[in-house]
């Protein structure tokens, strides 16, 4: 084992002793230009949403409430 895998497999080991496993995540890669159109798409419906805006609004009250603490 080199010298740089060592401490590697030793990190893994504790973890592993704590219970955890390694997983692989596989996720959209956002620099995608197909990726990027797609969701300029989507955000330019949002944006003209009376929804998106009715949501929005609640969101900013939710985060202004103060309750007295």
């Amino acid at each position: 084992m080199s010298r740089s895998a060592k401490p590697v497999a030793e990190d893994e080991a504790a973890l592993r002793a704590e219970g955890l496993r390694p997983v692989e995540i596989w996720v959209r890669d956002t620099r995608d230009p197909a990726y990027q159109a797609r969701l300029d798409r989507q955000l330019a419906i949002l944006r003209h949403s009376p929804e998106e805006a009715k949501l929005l609004k609640e969101l900013d009250e939710f985060l202004d409430w103060d309750d007295g603490d």
